[in-house]
């Protein structure tokens, strides 16, 4: 039985790992995992290395099936762990953000797992402390993706969160435990001698991922996805660790009048339903005794009724009812005064209504909650109070019924002229109007949203305690001011201290002399000096403007191009989304639409793949058609129609198919006849094309094709064929003479062909041979009256001139058209010219900007003189070439064309422009590394730190500031590079 399974695992596997659908790949490793860990799990070790092997396979499904064979083979086994736990960290670190969420919520097991494993474990190794290790690093990369981007990892960092605070914390005698988590693991099941899990450490390390949890549940930018998955998973902490459940209350009171603006009405009514669900569920927890209060006042403000309270409210037990029997006849005993100063406070006529300490008690605020609250005799406030229930306990005294009705008066000026849907759809009516509860609920409410603006007396107070500690006991006892610091972290509004468990601790009232002090009227508005008037500030119109920083243009300018290189290489991805032509024609449009630097890219981008990528560049120049005709909507339907942009890109792609050394894909031909428009520049670079005898063959078909496809260029392209049947070099002119015998047999040819043939034979009667029989340096040498003497210029001269015209006086491209026709006489400007001309340019500052070209022209005329192009590069580094973006750019393109001969010169750059010439060309970096390595060790010693560091480093740092050259300056063409 065993080796049929084994026979038929070996199948399945090799199966999965020959390409086909993925839906069919992962069904056999689904298959592979059944039958291993399902059927005979004593395989697992015997193929446990070729499943992991799948971990980096091109489909994202295949990894998330890798991730679910791994946690099951852990649940089965804990001890894989210790062989998994590499896999687990490549694919945390996955480029797919699904395969992550998959592998996230596989580990809220596999860590649970191993920390049962290891309590019970008594023998602990080097591999079981290295992953240990590796498990620590994980979960701290899971906690920080909390600050994701993407809300699914948010979702699923807040799941694993709660699955940390759980494991790393006490059971107690009021936990709740679903059946289905009796038997996971939690620090009562760790013995204190360890020696790898410390208990303690454990302990507090949980306390720091709840704290961190409340804190990402009050933030201000989160979804309602995001918010709703920490709303449940706190409420779920609380009902199983009732330490915390004063502090989820807490979060539940603030997060109530403090919901993240981002949400919609519709979110916002769907949060409210969920925070009151939570509620409820935690009303009819025992340890939510203490914290009744609290938690029905905030149901009634969300609306709900008093029988659904009612039917939540747990049993307390006879010995529990005992105790709060005795406990409220004590405070029963001490009432009557409280309630007759209360009540006077709220029988008071509006011209009374100022803050006075006529019917306030100094012992204590409204309610039996400040009996709980215990004071230090160096501190009025308790130690373990909060900013919100400082501020609260402050404001309780102060909401006398004249301060309200001032306080809403005031706001009334704010208040819109209709009632907000929102507000109609989510308000409930206040319960239990004026009574001390709800005084108390409204204080801690006003508290909390003070404290989350800035201000109020908890607030301070955080502020000067967590500035001089030591002092703030004698700053209150003395009576000085507290500093207005600013900078509270939520730590500090909102302390971890689970130890409060006797209901909402409230601060004593102060006194009444502190209170007799306080400005009053007694027809007007009472102001009140702690609680900054919110509605004195006026809501400013949102401006995008205002809301973000302007952006240099140099970081425009990178961010663009880095956003265009991940189109480039997002080539499988979108292939595998089925939206291929949709990256490609995105791609064309930038690289039409956009300056030069894009059209470079993508043409080196093609050209790195001639063969696989061809149709981007019929793309490419149907594209440049289109933009050049005006066709689409976006352009100017009154601008004149130019081709030149077209006219470039085609020619560029001519030159470099032209100097393909194979030429048996036929793309030349290719892109000449399925060209929308062939220009006259294009015709140069056909002829060209058919004059070198190694291409003439396939030149002349070409032009046949031509001639045949385009009836409207049909006799210029047959008058070039017929002007080769007699040109000087014989190949190119058996050619073209055999095609215009294949042509002469068709009747619309014929007439043409015999008319051509006949001019020339009529030449044989002439007495002298026709000027169309001599090349035009022969007709020029004989007609030029300008012959009888020396040329007034040289030749180097002359192309040096050209160097150094403004381009103020003449376009930029035309100029480069003047030098190319220059260089491509390779008679007059030899090797030697060459040398001479580019001597004279290197000398002058600033260096023309044309001067890179025609070296790299040079060299790719001429190769043997790499040599003396290596020395000019080394002039270009005393005279600090990067300071002129041209010349740095062709400097760089020069050393990748003449590695390795360029290696020696990259290592006497500054480290800087070292570095940046990494960032340019990466492959330099593989080349140089390679040069250093066959160096020996006394050469190397003579190589500075800086350099080798520089490197060794493959890290991606900015490139240093080169100052941008004024005139835009076109790169250079393909056939240049």
């Amino acid at each position: 039985m065993s080796e049929n399974i084994q026979e038929t695992i070996v199948e399945l596997i090799n199966q999965a790992s020959l390409y086909g659908k993925d839906s069919v790949r992962v069904q056999h490793l689904r298959h592979v995992q059944e039958l291993i860990l399902r059927k005979d799990p004593s395989l697992l070790d015997n193929f446990l290395e070729e499943v992991l092997g799948f971990q980096t396979d091109k489909s994202p499904e295949v990894r998330k099936t890798i991730i679910s064979f791994i946690e099951e083979a852990c649940q089965h086994d804990p001890e894989v762990i210790v062989k998994v736990i590499d896999s687990l960290r490549l694919l945390l670190y996955d480029d797919n953000v699904l395969v992550q969420k998959r592998l996230i919520v596989s580990m809220i097991t596999i860590y649970r797992l191993t920390l049962k494993w290891l309590s019970k474990s008594r023998l602990v190794d080097e591999n079981v402390r290295s992953m240990w290790e590796s498990m620590v690093n994980m979960k701290i990369h899971i906690i920080a993706m909390l600050d994701s981007d993407n809300d699914g990892l948010r979702t699923v960092a807040i799941k694993f969160i709660e699955m940390l605070a759980l494991v790393l914390s006490r059971r107690t005698s009021d936990s709740i435990i679903p059946t289905s988590n009796e038997q996971d693991f939690s620090l009562n099941l760790l013995q204190d001698d360890h020696r790898i899990l410390r208990r303690n450490k454990l302990e507090q390390e949980g306390k720091d991922v709840m704290e961190k949890l409340l804190e990402f549940t009050l933030s201000q930018h989160l979804s309602s996805v995001n918010l709703i998955a920490a709303m449940g998973a706190i409420a779920n902490i609380a009902r199983q660790r009732p330490d915390y459940m004063s502090r989820v209350v807490q979060t539940f009171e603030a997060l109530q009048v403090n919901l993240p603006p981002t949400l919609v009405d519709s979110q916002v009514s769907s949060v409210r339903k969920i925070i009151k669900l939570k509620l409820l569920s935690l009303l009819k927890h025992p340890a939510s005794f203490d914290f009744q209060p609290q938690i029905t006042t905030l149901l009634t403000d969300l609306g709900a009724t008093q029988a659904e309270v009612l039917k939540h409210l747990p049993k307390v037990p006879a010995e529990s009812k005992r105790k709060i029997t005795l406990s409220n006849s004590e405070i029963n005993t001490k009432k009557p005064k409280m309630t007759i100063d209360d009540t006077s406070i709220f029988d008071k006529d509006d011209s009374n209504s100022s803050i006075s300490g006529k019917g306030i008690s100094t012992s204590g605020t409204h309610g039996s909650t400040m009996s709980s609250t215990s004071t230090s005799p160096s501190s009025p406030y308790p130690q373990h109070q909060t900013a919100i229930d400082i501020t609260a306990a402050d404001l309780v005294g102060k909401l006398s019924i004249g301060n309200v009705v001032d306080l809403v008066l005031v706001s009334m000026f704010l208040l819109p002229e209709k009632m907000p849907a929102s507000f109609q759809a989510t308000y409930t009516p206040i319960a239990a109007a004026g009574t001390p509860a709800q005084i108390e609920h409204l204080a801690r409410l006003l508290g909390a949203q003070l404290t989350a603006a800035g201000y109020g007396k908890g607030y301070e107070l955080m502020k000067s305690q967590q500035q001089a500690k030591p002092k703030i006991d004698d700053d209150i006892d003395e009576g000085k001011p507290i500093a207005s610091i600013a900078g509270i972290g939520r730590d500090d509004l909102f302390p971890s201290s689970s130890a409060d468990v006797e209901g909402k601790p409230m601060l004593p009232s102060t006194s009444g002399n502190e209170l007799s002090d306080m400005p009053s009227t007694s027809a007007g508005i009472t102001t009140m000096s702690t609680i900054p008037s919110v509605q004195q500030k006026k809501m400013k119109p949102f401006k995008l403007a205002d809301a973000i920083k302007p952006i240099e243009y140099d970081e425009m300018q990178r961010m663009s191009t880095d956003s265009f290189y991940r189109i480039l290489h997002a080539e499988d991805v979108c292939e595998t989304a089925g939206v291929g032509h949709v990256r490609k024609k995105t791609m064309t449009s930038l690289v039409c639409l956009s300056e030069r630097s894009f059209r470079d890219i993508y043409e080196d981008y093609i050209f790195a793949d001639v063969r696989k990528r061809h149709d981007l560049a019929f793309a490419w120049l149907y594209q440049e058609f289109v933009y050049a005709n005006g066709y689409l909507s976006i352009l100017d339907p009154n601008k004149r129609k130019d081709f030149t942009k077209y006219d470039d890109t085609l020619c560029r792609l001519l030159e470099y198919l032209q100097e393909k050394p194979d030429q048996r894909d036929g793309l030349f031909s290719r892109l000449l006849t399925n060209a929308p428009l062939i220009t006259d520049n294009a015709l140069l670079v056909l002829k060209r094309y058919c004059q070198d005898e190694a291409r003439s063959y396939l030149g002349m078909n070409t032009l046949r094709d031509l001639i045949f496809r385009r009836i409207n260029m049909r006799e210029k392209f047959l008058d070039i064929l017929l002007d080769f049947t007699h040109n000087e070099n014989l190949p190119v002119r058996n050619n073209a003479i055999r095609i215009a015998k294949s042509l002469h047999e068709k009747e619309e040819f014929k007439q043409s062909i015999e008319r051509h043939a006949l001019k020339f034979l009529k030449h044989l009667t002439a007495g002298q041979p026709p000027e169309a029989l001599f090349a035009d340096d022969k007709k020029v040498s004989t007609t030029s009256p300008e012959t009888s003497h020396a040329s007034p210029i040289l030749s180097s001269e002359l192309l040096i001139a050209l160097h150094q015209i403004p381009s103020e006086e003449c376009e930029l491209k035309t100029t480069m058209n003047a030098t190319t026709l220059c260089l491509n006489e390779r008679s007059i400007y030899t090797h030697d010219v060459l040398a001479i001309v580019i001597q004279q340019l290197v000398d002058i500052s600033p260096i023309p900007v044309l001067f890179m070209r025609t070296v790299l022209q040079a060299l790719s005329f001429y190769p043997k003189m790499v040599g003396f192009v290596m020395n000019i590069l080394q002039r270009l580094i005393t005279k600090q070439a990067w300071k002129q973006a041209r010349i740095w750019e062709g400097f760089i393109k020069c050393c990748q064309k003449t590695r390795p001969h360029s290696f020696p010169l990259l290592l006497q750059l500054p480290p800087p422009q070292l570095k940046h010439v990494f960032q340019t060309a990466p492959e330099l970096r593989e080349g140089l590394m390679r040069h250093l390595h066959s160096m020996s060790i006394g050469q190397r010693s003579l190589i500075p730190s800086s350099i080798l560091t520089v490197i060794e480093d493959n890290s991606e740092n900015v490139a240093p500031e080169i100052r941008i050259q004024t005139v835009p300056i076109p790169s250079l063409t393909s056939h240049e590079q």
